[in-house]
């Protein structure tokens, strides 16, 4: 059973701090756990429209009592919270339903948090409050100049502003030139607009933006894959956006070398352009990255939990460092002490990926398009050096190392010692 310390909201004055904290030295863990009526009842007020609202809902179990099915468990919390009240999980321990959290998480426009046994639970909780104490700006909304035309943004749904925060919002768009964006949200109550002047416009200075962008897609659909099921269709952009933006993590290479193997067995791909190829061989690294994909349904674990937020950095990356989630278990150990990680092994150029393949850097775009004529170059040969100085967009490419295979103005290159 849920019981209420007050039955309705109330100031956080000095007396009623007081009063919660000896009513929480009172508390006891005993019985089940029994989240359907705590998460109603946090719902169950009549809530000021001119100010936001939190719920920090912290757990270390699954539900044993009321409602214990995740998905009809979602359906009554997304059905009460019709005043669309953000409710930010704190899963304690490894014997939570990561699976039910995030899904609250994610109807509600809030962030998950797990805190494994040997964490601070005091630093996670503080660092949280810090952030959200103070709202700027909730409720927010974009929208652009009858010119552009945006999609496949991300975060999906855009959370709430805080005091010391700062949001990026990464998405593609459509069409070209000076245009009008207009940001709108609600400070007190009121609705307040912001308009900025900009010029959208494709520039090679934007490289590195596609690469962050693809983790975030990437976070979305992975998520939506461990959350609502498999399909051929998410697995497949997966692995495409993957390939070509060198987002190296344990499930999307797992998917990268599922899927060369089969085209390759099929004679669909030639076998030198497989960018996996280095660690194709290694039965041991391709076991460990199966057993990493088949995590994604474990609903409870640390295996668990450490998914969820290796997702949650994806959906949420800000720089290439975070498009790298779980790097450090990615590695191939030759028997000798070495170990040779994957995240070493590509580079992104030019909008597009490398990948180090056996002792060849190949280049993704290979797998995309389909090159009219093959020209195999010996490295510092005459040829070499009028490619450079011809072709002078190839110079980052050839940077790369005396063996490279690249695609450029549908020729496919072969630079060899």
């Amino acid at each position: 059973e849920s019981y209420q310390l007050f039955n309705k909201l109330t100031d956080a004055s000095k007396k009623n701090r007081k009063q919660a904290y000896d009513y929480i030295d009172e508390l006891h863990s005993i019985g089940g756990t029994n989240i359907e009526e705590a998460l109603l009842q946090a719902l169950d007020y009549q809530f000021d429209p001119l100010r936001p609202y939190l719920v920090v809902f912290i757990t270390d179990g699954k539900p044993t009592i009321g409602e214990k099915n995740e998905d009809e468990l979602v359906r009554k919390i997304k059905e009460k919270n019709s005043e669309k009240v953000r409710i930010f999980t704190f899963g304690v321990g490894n014997e939570i339903n990561t699976h039910l959290l995030d899904k609250i998480t994610q109807i509600s426009k809030a962030t998950r948090t797990y805190i494994s046994p040997d964490e601070n639970i005091e630093e996670k909780i503080t660092t949280f409050y810090n952030k959200v104490q103070s709202p700027v700006l909730t409720d927010l909304s974009l929208s652009y100049g009858n010119s552009i035309k945006t999609y496949q943004y991300y975060p999906r749904e855009l959370p709430d502003l805080f005091k010391g925060s700062s949001l990026m919002l990464l998405g593609r768009f459509e069409g070209s030139g000076k245009t009008e964006i207009l940001l709108s949200g609600l400070v007190n109550g009121k609705v307040v607009k912001y308009k900025y002047q900009t010029e959208f416009k494709k520039s090679a200075e934007y490289d590195f933006i596609p690469p962050i962008w693809a983790s975030r897609r990437i976070g979305y659909l992975l998520d939506m894959v461990r959350l609502h099921g498999e399909s051929d269709e998410l697995i497949d952009e997966i692995t495409i956006l993957a390939k070509t933006h060198g987002i190296v993590t344990p499930y999307t290479s797992y998917l990268i070398l599922e899927d060369e193997e089969l085209q390759i067995a099929n004679n669909m791909m030639d076998e030198d352009w497989a960018l996996a190829r280095s660690f194709s061989g290694d039965v041991q690294f391709r076991s460990k990255l199966e057993d990493e994909f088949q995590g994604l349904s474990l609903k409870s674990g640390h295996r668990s939990n450490q998914v969820s937020m290796e997702f949650q950095q994806l959906n949420y990356a800000e720089n290439m460092t975070h498009t790298r989630q779980g790097q450090e278990r990615m590695y191939s150990d030759s028997g000798e002490g070495k170990k040779t990680y994957s995240s070493q092994q590509v580079r992104n150029i030019q909008g597009r990926a490398f990948y180090q393949s056996d002792k060849f850097w190949v280049d993704s775009e290979l797998q995309t398009q389909k090159p009219q004529q093959n020209i195999r170059i010996k490295f510092g040969s005459e040829e070499y050096f009028k490619l450079l100085n011809d072709q002078m967009i190839t110079s980052q490419y050839l940077a790369l190392g005396q063996n490279i295979r690249f695609v450029h103005n549908q020729i496919f290159y072969e630079i060899y010692d």
